[in-house]
């Protein structure tokens, strides 16, 4: 069943529409010298506190991120007090993704749902703790997109590391028995996209592509040290899987270090993003989703 009541719908609406204006062209990007990010992000974050969606100290776990985020981006922090605030910033988002943190009440969606006869039952909660902190990490290390043109070289460098991560990832599924050809569309795809895009791909690419394989990478230039980086990210992206299981850690692996090469080609964030949503929707669509029923554990 599905279940998308209207408070969590304005709650996430918020929040995504917070993470929307970021692309916002310079001179639309503020109201009253304040940026609009922070203005959607503010009211997201109170009326969570009035869906009973995140508590006071949810808030304040939020606030500590983002001021650990806006003194990284000092230029005049010490090196050794950047090393210490890049691993907080990671260890505080750590926590948000596993949601550890216990002030969050994140709402039930997806409950049980057979997309199909061949499909396992699919559960899914929307991660407020999750997207807030996506929406953090973008604000503040967000390589994106600025332009047309930029959009332009965005695609013409990464297609075909995109399409060949997408293939590529979904053809080891298929051998591997994970999921079996499956073409349908369901009104709850709408619904998942929402979720799938600004809940999962860009808080999760944020922080293994935006944040982790950019700050790793800018210690030094060589093409060996770079490739090493993202193989060594997309590993990290992997193994944060393993709770899906071996096969599904395995399987994150090969897409996470497609992800890292199509950001490392462009150096702008979408192209992870993109390519990551890309990959999942055609999974959703094509394929049994999340697996095939006797895949199941």
């Amino acid at each position: 069943m599905v279940f998308l009541e209207t408070g969590t719908s304005v709650v996430f609406g918020l929040l995504t529409a917070s993470i929307i204006v970021l692309w916002l062209p310079q001179r639309f990007y503020q109201a009253g010298g304040i940026p609009l990010w922070i203005i959607f992000g503010t009211l997201s974050g109170a009326l969570g506190l009035y869906y009973g969606i995140a508590a006071p100290g949810g808030i304040l776990y939020l606030l500590m991120l983002a001021a650990c985020c806006y003194l990284l981006n000092k230029r005049d922090l010490h090196a050794y007090l950047r090393a210490l605030n890049g691993l907080a910033i990671v260890g505080l988002v750590a926590g948000l993704f596993l949601h550890m943190i216990p002030f969050f009440n994140n709402p039930l969606v997806f409950d049980n749902l057979h997309l199909s006869d061949q499909s396992s039952a699919y559960t899914k909660y929307w991660s407020f703790d999750k997207a807030a902190a996506g929406l953090i990490l973008l604000a503040y290390f967000g390589a994106i997109c600025r332009s047309g043109h930029d959009w332009k070289i965005l695609a013409r460098k990464s297609y075909i590391i995109s399409a060949a991560t997408i293939f590529l990832t979904l053809a080891l599924a298929l051998l591997l028995g994970y999921i079996k050809p499956d073409i349908k569309f369901t009104h709850a795809y709408f619904a998942w996209a929402w979720a799938d895009l600004f809940f999962t791909c860009i808080p999760e690419e944020m922080l293994f592509r935006g944040f982790l394989q950019n700050h790793l990478a800018s210690f030094s230039r060589r093409n060996a040290y770079q490739a090493g980086i993202t193989v060594f990210v997309g590993i990290l992206f992997g193994l944060a899987h393993a709770g899906g299981g071996l096969t599904y850690a395995a399987l994150a692996c090969v897409a996470g270090v497609g992800y890292g090469f199509a950001y490392q080609v462009t150096g702008k964030i979408e192209s992870a993003i993109l390519t990551h949503f890309l990959l999942n929707t055609a999974h959703f669509l094509l394929f049994t989703y999340p697996l095939a029923y006797q895949a199941a554990p």
